[in-house]
């Protein structure tokens, strides 16, 4: 059985990065301002660039609480979180 970090048939786990990309993407000029909010429920630094799997999901859950848009970006990376997890733990 693979280990729970590895790729399952090409469903991976988002990045903190996936998520900034998104965003930037689909906020514009409210991006700072949403991301400055997300950090402060997710108890993370704006300038982190980089978390760990739990940190990721904090990040993703506090996401969704902002709505519009944002909640749209987070809501489709927490799915493929959830089912590269998934995956991962059925050895597929």
């Amino acid at each position: 059985m693979p280990p729970a970090t590895a790729p399952a048939r090409g469903v991976t786990e988002p990045t903190l990065d996936d998520l900034l990309v998104s965003l930037r993407r689909v906020l514009a000029g409210r991006f700072d301002e949403v991301w400055a909010a997300i950090c402060a429920a997710a108890r993370i630094t704006p300038s982190t660039r980089v978390a760990d799997p739990d940190t990721l999901t904090r990040v993703l859950e506090a996401t969704l609480a902002q709505g519009g848009a944002a909640r749209i970006s987070g809501q489709s990376l927490l799915i493929r979180q959830r089912s590269a997890r998934t995956l991962a733990r059925l050895g597929q």
